[in-house]
């Protein structure tokens, strides 16, 4: 029988972020009660794997790398249990759910921090002008670092089975109108 979800994660920011809760899963699968809270040692397991998998990666730098995996850690333990980890090991709706919770509640308020280096690579390789890059970089993701979680729940509303978190982020109106506003504002600033 095929499953009617499947649940290929291809954004690297996903696949890292789901494989670092399925380490987690595996230390915490004989302690859940009814919403069992992330442990303080969960989240140092969480957050030592998350650098290591940001190291392999590579789309970020180390100060990035460490910024997001710092923030990832504080919102699972602030947003999620013990008993969503373990629904993300399955293959039904209760697994969907997990994982989307993970996209809206755990990556989307720290999605500002690899946006803002993605958007810098991609600059530097098309333009490879610092100032500018390093402008336009930082515009947008300071312009959209309070509306990434929202912007992630829309997402989700309109494809609950999206697998491209960030790449779903940067074909949104809104992010294309803010990055024309940021270019705009970059290219005339870098013109004195």
């Amino acid at each position: 029988m095929k499953y009617l979800y499947q649940f290929r994660l291809t954004s690297r920011l996903a696949l890292y972020l789901a494989s670092c809760l399925v380490i987690l899963l595996s230390v915490s699968s004989y302690q859940a009660q009814a919403a069992t809270p992330i442990s303080d040692q969960m989240v140092q397991k969480f957050y030592g794997q998350c650098l290591e998998n940001s190291k392999k990666d590579g789309t970020m730098t180390d100060a990035s790398a460490k910024s997001y995996c710092e923030c990832t850690s504080k919102t699972m333990q602030k947003n999620m249990y013990v008993e969503d980890l373990q629904a993300m090991s399955g293959q039904d709706q209760a697994a969907r759910n997990a994982i989307n919770k993970v996209v809206t509640d755990v990556n989307g308020p720290c999605m500002a921090i690899p946006l803002h280096d993605k958007i810098y690579k991609k600059c530097m390789t098309d333009v490879g002008k610092y100032g500018m890059c390093e402008c336009l970089a930082s515009g947008i993701s300071l312009e959209l670092s309070e509306q990434t979680q929202s912007m992630m729940r829309t997402l989700l509303a309109n494809n609950p089975n999206m697998y491209d978190p960030m790449g779903e982020l940067m074909e949104m109106q809104q992010y294309k109108d803010t990055e024309k506003k940021i270019t705009m504002s970059c290219a005339m600033q870098q013109s004195f």
